[in-house]
């Protein structure tokens, strides 16, 4: 229900653990993001950042609404 109320969605799961609800959610954004888990601590600041980067750009583009 909590999710009735967003219009904009990020996932970045890997798609066989996502819950059935998101299935059939209109304005699903999927972050195809490398998992850190068992990565060197550069792996892990690499994808740490690309999150970081892409949280700016979503909250720059949400302002423009």
């Amino acid at each position: 229900k909590m999710i009735e109320d967003y219009n904009k969605i990020i996932v970045m799961a890997e798609f066989d653990s996502w819950p059935d609800y998101l299935l059939s959610k209109k304005g699903l954004e999927i972050w195809l993001i490398s998992d850190p888990k068992s990565k060197n601590i550069t792996c892990t600041r690499e994808i740490r950042d690309e999150i970081k980067s892409r949280v700016e750009l979503f909250f720059r583009l949400c302002q423009d609404y």
